[in-house]
């Protein structure tokens, strides 16, 4: 249930930017933030995708252990007042839960990480209470066109968006296997792509990262944003010499498809932003109609301009794992902190991604 929890979020501007992050939020927000649901357990952790039907967020936990000491993951939902209800059906169809995002059509794409032996996955859910599975392991992976297809079985999805409404872009790294839930990786870290109806699969980016994390386009879908959050492992250990920044890439469908598998074409790859000393790394990433990037750090919510410029935080102690714009004008910012959800109004929306 909602609580009021005065300056539970600090707003700090860069003094360059003020303006700018008046126009995006202002003092009075952020002061006016409120706590909507708290827990024992990280349950507020990934996901955050906005569902208009039923006016909630679908959340997904951090790793929990049964008494058995299995691990699992539950997903929940979250309304504007915090009440929260357990989406049981998800939690037991969808092994260890991920990221996730709207489908378009008022449902949402999920990613499951796979358990033990059991690869990971692509979800999807049309009302928050049944799913069925998009890709999985007895999906077909096309590599190149010189390659015969070949089964591969994905590490542990990680994070997801759709791309014109036909393909789903998402990210796949190894910290299921580093955690201890999933067997040896027989794939890559890439980011994969595949057909909304599941029929085409195949990795889109196979280079040039080492944890891709989380994942989002700009408004106008001419720009991919990939967060590489290799700086910490999957059992938290730190190498300063990984990276831990937010790379761009020009995005766009080549004309007549030319014969290749897939019509979709990156280019212009570049290190938008980086992260430094105890901003942790960039987890969770969203975009508002105006092309402001949104990420989850270590020191809260960080907000950058188009270009890559810092504007300013939203400091919140404990930091911010992933965010999600909802509400029916989508104003409504979710903020993740594993233990703690927590909603600030914004003066800019999101992007409407249903």
């Amino acid at each position: 249930m909602q609580t009021t929890s005065p300056n539970i979020v600090t707003l700090h501007a860069c003094k360059e930017d003020e303006d700018n992050l008046k126009s995006i939020v202002t003092e009075q927000q952020s002061k006016a933030a409120v706590v909507l649901a708290t827990n024992d357990e990280p349950l507020f952790h990934e996901a955050g995708v906005w569902m208009p039907s039923t006016k909630e967020w679908i959340v997904a936990s951090n790793r929990l252990k049964h008494k058995s000491g299995e691990p699992h993951v539950i997903f929940s939902a979250i309304d504007v007042k915090g009440d929260v209800r357990t989406l049981d059906n998800l939690s037991s169809v969808i092994p260890m839960g991920n990221g996730g995002t709207a489908d378009g059509k008022g449902g949402a794409y999920l990613c499951s990480q796979g358990l033990e032996d059991v690869g990971g996955a692509i979800y999807h859910t049309a009302d928050g209470e049944k799913a069925t599975a998009v890709v999985s392991q007895s999906s077909l992976v096309t590599c190149t066109a010189e390659e015969e297809d070949k089964n591969v079985i994905l590490n542990s999805p990680n994070d997801i968006c759709v791309y014109k409404q036909e393909w789903l872009l998402f990210t796949d790294p190894s910290y299921g296997y580093e955690q201890g839930f999933r067997s040896k990786p027989q794939s890559g870290e890439f980011v994969w792509v595949a057909s909304t109806d599941g029929k085409t699969v195949a990795p889109l980016i196979t280079s040039g990262l080492h944890k891709p994390n989380g994942i989002c386009l700009s408004p106008d879908q001419s720009i991919l944003y990939v967060t590489d959050t290799a700086f910490i492992n999957g059992t938290g250990e730190m190498d300063p010499k990984l990276p831990r920044h937010v790379l761009a890439y020009d995005i766009h469908l080549s004309e007549g498809n030319g014969g290749d598998l897939l019509p979709i074409k990156l280019t212009n790859r570049r290190v938008l932003f980086k992260l430094y000393c105890r901003q942790g790394v960039p987890d969770g990433i969203k975009v508002d109609v105006d092309g402001n990037i949104y990420v989850g750090a270590g020191d809260g919510a960080r907000i950058f301009s188009p270009s890559g410029e810092l504007i300013g935080v939203l400091a919140l102690e404990g930091g911010v794992a992933n965010l999600c714009f909802g509400g029916d004008d989508l104003r409504d910012l979710l903020l993740l902190n594993e233990k703690k959800a927590v909603l600030i109004r914004m003066e800019r929306p999101g992007v409407n991604l249903q």
